[in-house]
């Protein structure tokens, strides 16, 4: 590639979303944290991380307009977190730490939600999450 090329493809690129480059930077990040996490399931701050590299995968999908790709991101680290809920191992101050990460993620999944079709079972399913989830928070705090 010549300067003539390189500055051409510089100006038809300037302010342009740059979709494939923030694609793989988001899933090697991703990649890298998750590694981290399954090797330290019990540090919420890589479970964090790894949430947040998912949503901004999420968002990039949803610009996009991948819906499903984006759901997937959004759903994904909310099953993690719900599983972790169902860990009879938890202890009482995981239990809260992960109670309060499950805000990370369904907050994000339910107002998806709202924007996109979705069946009536899913939305139902969703609307009950989002009560038992206010519910518990209340008592949390």
């Amino acid at each position: 590639m010549n300067e003539v090329q390189i500055e051409r493809d510089s100006k038809e690129s300037y302010g342009k979303p740059q979709w494939d480059a923030q694609e793989r930077h988001y899933k090697e990040m991703l990649k890298e944290a998750q590694s981290l996490w399954n090797k330290q399931q019990d540090d919420f701050s890589l479970l964090r991380e790894c949430i947040s590299w998912m949503h901004n995968l999420s968002n990039l999908y949803e610009e996009q307009g991948e819906s499903t790709k984006a759901y997937y991101y959004l759903v994904t680290p909310h099953n993690w977190v719900v599983d972790k809920l169902h860990d009879p191992a938890l202890s009482k101050d995981d239990s809260d730490r992960t109670l309060n990460i499950l805000g990370m993620t369904f907050t994000p999944l339910y107002e998806y939600s709202l924007k996109q079709e979705c069946c009536n079972t899913c939305r139902q399913n969703l609307e009950e999450q989002r009560e038992w989830f206010e519910q518990t928070m209340k008592q949390l705090h």
